[in-house]
């Protein structure tokens, strides 16, 4: 008996460090780990702030984060797909890679400018914004230190282990802050600041690591025709994270105009439990990313294998996840806010099918992508984003948090669908691609 449980260990072991050893298998758990750290570090927080600050403060929070995301996709552009790409194809040529990266960074400098220039503007032109200005000001630094984190190059080199405790070192000090400062209703800017460390602390050590550990000097790389060129090729990107912006972020600022911000702290905190786990099925699609552009480079029969592989994977687990969700909505409700709130509780139900879709939604994008099937890609948001407006406002005017809820649930459900259908489609033949950076 002894034997054959040491056997067993053995070959475990050995099944474990083979697994180790795969690429794809190491990056996916670093980046899972960062994924973890990026929402249940700030779960635990989320209840402290709930409580602390009060429904129509945190509310408020919620609303600048929402609106300080749409400068984070702004200043992102599309980059975390278009240039992964191209870094994971250029990644042997130092020169070339070193070129590049400086030149992302450049753009992504210019854009997190014009990006403060629009924050300005709406500051003195919105009354709901101007008395909280401050607010929105310390929120920019999320959008600083976003653009400041090259998430795309160490996606391209598949080399996520670099910064994986960067990012859980700066939650863990910006969650012990939260906790030490964060006393009453009147420290929603305090609380403000802490959070924007999410991003800041990890942006100036990503750039610290690329240039240490890898031998790229951080140098202006401005060339118009480069500019144009790259911002072309995550145009497509971009269309789509803003318009999935308008439906996910939008939801909650169309709230705060329509329904007050105790009905955007509600969605808000069932929209946070669910991020939360959606959030943890991200480092799959973004570590699966740049194998699933290589493998339909090389072998477009060994692609077709292992796209089937993650969508049947993603739908299995969304069916778990959503049935746990709704299970235990009453649960989540009652740790979170301390009370046992019927509306949130029906609220949370209602976003276990979200959820489900959500997850498999998730897994779908990068596989349309890495086919470069990304003006499809542009039109489906294009035109979800156009079905949100139409339905959600309406829906949301009338019956406030369940009117949003309603719309999510459609739009994820189209999403779904066209997504399916478009990663089902022939793929055709391709020239190799032309990723000069000169």
């Amino acid at each position: 008996m002894l034997f054959w449980y040491k056997l067993t260990l053995m070959f475990a072991a050995y099944g474990v460090l083979r697994l180790w050893k795969n690429k794809v298998v190491k990056n996916t758990l670093s980046l899972f780990i960062i994924q973890g750290s990026n929402y249940i570090l700030p779960l635990i927080t989320f209840p402290y702030l709930v409580r602390t600050l009060g429904t129509s403060n945190y509310g408020l929070l919620i609303f600048m984060n929402s609106l300080i995301q749409y400068f984070i996709v702004l200043t992102d552009y599309g980059f975390n797909f278009s240039a992964t790409r191209k870094i994971a194809l250029i990644r042997e040529n130092k020169v070339r890679l070193r070129e590049y990266s400086n030149s992302i960074i450049s753009i992504k400098t210019l854009l997190t400018g014009s990006s403060f220039v629009i924050l300005i503007i709406l500051l003195m032109a919105v009354p709901q914004f101007s008395k909280e200005s401050l607010l929105y000001i310390i929120g920019f630094l999320s959008v600083v230190g976003n653009a400041m984190f090259p998430i795309w190059f160490f996606q391209g080199i598949e080399q996520m282990k670099y910064i994986t405790y960067f990012n859980i070192g700066s939650k863990i000090v910006s969650t012990l802050l939260i906790f030490i400062f964060v006393k009453s209703n009147s420290d929603y800017e305090l609380a403000a600041l802490f959070q924007t460390l999410y991003y800041v602390l990890p942006g100036i050590l990503g750039l610290w690591t690329i240039r240490k550990q890898f031998s790229i000097p951080i140098v202006p790389h401005f060339k118009i025709n480069l500019i144009k060129r790259e911002l072309k090729d995550g145009w497509h990107v971009f269309i789509g994270n803003i318009s999935g912006n308008v439906y996910g972020q939008g939801a909650v600022v169309i709230l705060g105009f329509l329904a007050g911000q105790r009905a955007v702290a509600y969605y808000g905190i069932c929209q946070k439990i669910t991020g939360a786990a959606v959030g943890l099925t991200q480092p799959f699609a973004q570590a699966l990313y740049p194998f699933l552009c290589r493998q339909f480079a090389i072998s477009r029969n060994k692609f077709l294998k292992v796209k089937k592989f993650i969508i049947c994977f993603a739908m299995v687990a969304a069916l778990l996840m959503g049935v746990a969700l709704f299970m235990f909505s009453g649960l989540l409700i009652k740790v979170v806010s301390g009370t046992e709130n019927s509306t949130l509780i029906i609220l949370l139900k209602g976003f276990s099918d979200i959820l489900m879709l959500q997850v498999l939604n998730v897994q779908i994008s990068p596989i349309i992508l890495a086919m470069n099937k990304t003006s499809e890609f542009q039109r489906m948001y294009v035109s979800v984003t156009i079905l949100f407006i139409l339905i959600s406002l309406p829906l949301s005017f009338f019956w406030h948090t369940y009117g949003m809820l309603l719309s999510i649930l459609f739009v994820e459900l189209y999403i779904c669908i066209c997504g399916l259908i478009i990663s089902r489609g022939r793929i055709k033949s391709e020239k190799q691609e032309n990723i000069s950076v000169n």
